[in-house]
């Protein structure tokens, strides 16, 4: 339902306040953080606790950063790089990277046909904050 996530979002807030229905959210929330953040342990063990040179992943609405962020910083890994990469045209998470708190774009505009959110969890973007996780865009990276 709608255009963006965000509406989509918005449809199935509007559902779960009636009786019986519950609303869960995909990727702001600590717990959907915690069970991503197993990543990083399971990378500190297969990896025989040998520090990986960077970690690269994807950013939709941040869930999987944030708990990948959290599993580094359990695991001690807290110096490891973390370069992650969005698409161009939806790339909320490098626009409030550059702008340095939760910022939401105006429209969408991508090649890709696929939900895409307007703006990332407020949680990702403050913890990102402070940490030495990098926003990547096709020609530029920002600490």
């Amino acid at each position: 339902h709608g255009k963006t996530w965000n509406e989509a979002n918005d449809y199935s807030l509007d559902l779960a306040s009636q009786p019986g229905h519950a609303h869960i959210h995909p990727f702001d929330h600590p717990d959907i953080w915690q069970g991503y953040s197993s990543i990083a342990s399971e990378m500190y063990y297969q990896l025989d606790g040998n520090k990986p040179d960077a970690v690269i992943l994807s950013v939709g609405g941040g869930g999987l950063l944030n708990g990948v962020v959290q599993g580094l910083q359990h695991v001690g890994w807290v110096d490891v790089p973390i370069v992650a990469m969005e698409t161009e045209g939806a790339d909320s998470f490098a626009a409030s990277c550059r702008r340095g708190e939760l910022t939401s774009l105006s429209e969408i505009t991508r090649l890709v046909d696929n939900y895409y959110c307007v703006h990332d969890s407020q949680g990702l973007v403050i913890q990102v904050m402070n940490t030495t996780a990098r926003a990547c865009t096709h020609n530029s990276c920002t600490l």
